[in-house]
C-alpha cells in the first residue's frame, strides 16, 4: 500500500506510466478491502489472491514513479522493525509534510478520498490522511511510530543523519528536501512524533 501511495503522491517524476495513478487507486482499494478480512480469515483464498493482486500493482506503481520520504527514512529502521511496517507508519508522517508545502499534494490526495472508511465525511486532504493512518492502526501491530518501543530521539536523529546519504530520493521527494537541510528538516517532522 505504501508503494502505491508513495507512488500516487510523487507528481514530479518525469515520463510515469500514463496508468501509475490508477495502477495506484485500485491497490489501495484492493488492500483496503482485503486485508482486514484476510487477517481475520487467513484461510481465504480471495483475499490472499487480493492482495497478491495489489502487490503487483503496488510494484508496478514504483517501477514508474519511485518512493520518496517514507521509504528513504525507513532504511535506518532495519532490524529493528519490519519494512512493511516502518514504511506504513512512516507514510502519513511524511504526507502531512508534503501537503504543508506543495498544493499539488492537495489535488492528488483527494483522489483517494472516501477510500478508507472514517466516520465523518472525507472534505480535506487531513481528512484522507486521517482515514489513512487509522486504518493503518487497525491493521498493524503498532498505531503509530510514537508506539514503537525502538522509537526515540536518539533513532530519529539517525533517521535524519542516514538520509543525507541518499541525496537522490531527498530531491525527488514530492516535497524536495536538500541534502542540506535534510538532517534538520527531518529531524524537525520526525520529533513531532516523539
Amino acid at each position: 500500500m505504501t508503494h502505491a501511495i508513495e507512488s500516487f503522491l510523487n507528481f514530479r517524476t518525469v515520463s510515469p506510466d500514463p496508468m501509475a495513478e490508477k495502477w495506484a487507486v485500485e491497490c489501495v482499494k484492493l488492500i483496503r478491502y482485503a486485508l482486514p478480512r484476510a487477517i481475520q480469515n487467513p484461510e481465504s483464498l480471495l483475499d490472499r489472491e487480493m492482495l497478491s493482486a495489489a502487490a503487483t500493482l503496488g510494484g508496478m506503481c514504483i517501477k514508474t514513479r519511485p518512493t520518496s520520504l517514507p521509504h528513504l527514512c525507513s532504511y535506518s529502521m532495519w532490524g529493528k522493525i519490519p519494512h512493511g511496517l516502518a514504511v506504513a507508519l512512516m507514510l502519513p508522517v511524511f504526507w502531512r509534510f508534503y501537503l504543508e508545502g506543495t498544493p499539488e499534494i492537495a489535488a492528488q490526495t483527494m483522489k483517494l478520498a472516501g477510500i478508507f472508511h472514517s466516520e465523518k465525511e472525507q472534505k480535506t486532504p487531513q481528512d484522507v490522511i486521517a482515514a489513512c493512518e487509522a486504518f493503518i492502526a487497525s491493521v498493524s501491530p503498532a498505531a503509530s511510530l510514537s508506539a514503537l518501543p525502538c522509537f526515540n530521539r536518539e533513532l530519529a536523529a539517525k533517521i535524519a543523519s542516514d538520509a543525507v546519504k541518499n541525496p537522490g530520493k531527498l530531491l525527488s521527494a514530492p516535497r524536495p528536501v536538500s541534502p542540506e537541510e535534510a538532517e534538520t528538516v527531518l529531524f524537525n517532522i520526525l520529533s513531532k512524533e516523539l
